[in-house]
């Protein structure tokens, strides 16, 4: 929130200054296509890190609180996983119960992390949707231009 009033307030002395409304609105857009591509960007090396995964059957056991969000860990055979992901608050009693979840998971150097089925759809899904997200607006952004 505080950035969105510090751009406006910059926004506005810009335009005191003598900057063009079109300048100002394109420099917003250009602002909105490099969002979007580093979100396709961490979608995209989610999903690549995916690969690097094993899969293995695991139950949840309980939330560890990480910063403002809580995690899901989970036991596979005798060692613990984090999912990187945050929690689902919504639906938690049918994404987190005691049977058997189908997870990837990998071994790390401080931690061991874990993905979730919930989280790769996550992951799918934000992939798919940033890449068409970038597309629609080149294809906009292009309709403008000429």
């Amino acid at each position: 929130m505080e950035l969105l009033i510090i751009l406006l307030v910059l926004g506005v002395l810009l335009w005191i200054f003598g900057i063009s409304l079109q300048t100002l609105l394109f420099g917003v857009l250009m602002l909105a296509a490099i969002l979007l591509a580093l979100m396709l960007l961490f979608f995209l090396f989610s999903a690549i890190s995916l690969l690097f995964f094993r899969v293995k059957k695991g139950s949840f056991v309980r939330f560890n609180q990480h910063r403002r969000f809580a995690q899901a860990v989970y036991q596979v055979e005798d060692a613990e996983y984090v999912n990187l992901f945050p929690a689902e608050p919504v639906m938690q009693e049918r994404l987190y119960h005691e049977r058997p979840h189908t997870l990837l998971i990998r071994k790390g150097r401080y931690r061991n992390i874990a993905y979730d089925m919930h989280s790769v759809l996550i992951i799918a899904l934000g992939l798919f949707a940033t890449a068409a997200m970038l597309g629609m607006f080149f294809a906009v952004l292009s309709l403008f231009m000429e």
